[in-house]
């Protein structure tokens, strides 16, 4: 019986890597299949209609200011009616949230974004110009919800001063 001869056969490190590198791309895929699974299903039964997870919708959700409804889905051949425009919606929740200081702070974030919820420059986002700094993901912050119940927190904790780079525009009389 004639022996192999080692040039004959592949090395095996190069088929272990072969199965490993779809190995890992299995369990990838794997991850985040649950992590988005967990997100929805954590979202859905909360009732919170922001894209927040967990570890900080119950941190919100704590907030006296941030109102969270449970929404339904509509089917797709359902027609979606708007009962607002989003700066409709915008006027009415910066208004419960800030109350008489509203005005003060609409011209704000007139100023920080000109009323754009998506507005960003990359540290800064939302209509509000909310700072990465705060802890909470840059995409959240595009949810003007979210945006104006943080901008809520710190105007209570530290007044204007967190826009005062802006003052120029909106401190005009």
């Amino acid at each position: 019986m004639k022996k192999k001869n080692k040039k004959d056969e592949p090395p095996l490190w190069r088929e272990a890597n072969y199965y490993l590198g779809w190995l890992f791309i299995l369990i990838y895929v794997a991850i985040q299949f649950l992590y988005q699974y967990r997100i929805n299903d954590a979202l859905a039964v909360q009732g919170v209609l922001s894209p927040v997870p967990d570890s900080h919708s119950i941190e919100l959700a704590n907030q006296p200011y941030l109102v969270l409804r449970p929404t339904a889905t509509p089917t797709p051949k359902e027609e979606i009616e708007v009962e607002e425009t989003i700066d409709e919606q915008i006027e009415e929740y910066g208004k419960f949230l800030f109350g008489e200081d509203w005005d003060l702070f609409k011209r704000v974030i007139w100023c920080e974004s000109r009323n754009n919820p998506r507005a960003s420059n990359g540290y800064d986002t939302g209509l509000a110009q909310i700072n990465v700094v705060h802890g909470i993901p840059q995409r959240w912050l595009e949810d003007y919800r979210i945006n104006l119940a943080v901008a809520k927190k710190l105007f209570d904790k530290q007044g204007l001063q967190p826009w005062s780079a802006s003052k120029r525009c909106w401190d005009k009389k």
